[in-house]
């Protein structure tokens, strides 16, 4: 049953406007983590990377699949069911506020060895934080998907400042 049915448009509209403010911090703290590691490191075949599958339409409302069309600017890899059509082999996902839960939540067991390499605790706070994203579904949990966006937004900001931030000043 979709949890969606009955709320007013507008209390829905923000949701997906509050969804999309916190995806756009989580892909920034992921990009930053994670791009050119998975750029220049991947070993998956074809140069495809882990998005070897449309899972953009996995767990999202009608809402979020048409903003995703919009915010990806039409682009298509062209690549059909084995390729995600938002993937580019130059920049990866063109998805950064509409991308579904379950795509901003998958790392690869290299990807997260990558990221414990710089604090093991705060890399597995954070990638637990992210899996529990992934279990998050729009027809099931409605607003309260966002609550598990925070988790993973405060692991990941404290890892990238423990990362990026001047050691000695």
């Amino acid at each position: 049953m979709d949890k969606w049915t009955g709320l007013e448009q507008t209390v829905k509209d923000e949701i997906i406007l509050i969804y999309s403010q916190k995806m756009k911090v989580l892909d920034g703290i992921l990009s930053n983590l994670t791009k050119d590691y998975c750029k220049h490191s991947c070993t998956q075949v074809d140069n495809i990377g882990c998005c070897n599958y449309n899972h953009y339409k996995i767990g999202v409302s009608d809402e979020i699949l048409e903003k995703q069309v919009i915010e990806s600017n039409m682009f298509t890899s062209g690549k059909g069911d084995y390729q995600c059509k938002y993937h580019s082999t130059s920049s990866g996902c063109q998805l950064t506020e509409y991308k579904p839960p379950i795509c901003v939540s998958f790392l690869c067991g290299s990807l997260q060895k990558h990221i414990r390499k710089f604090d093991d605790t705060l890399g597995i706070q954070f990638i637990d934080a992210l899996k529990d994203v992934g279990k998050a579904n729009f027809f099931i949990h409605g607003e309260n998907i966002l609550a598990t966006f925070d988790f993973a937004i405060e692991y990941g900001l404290r890892l990238e400042d423990k990362i990026f931030s001047p050691k000695d000043l």
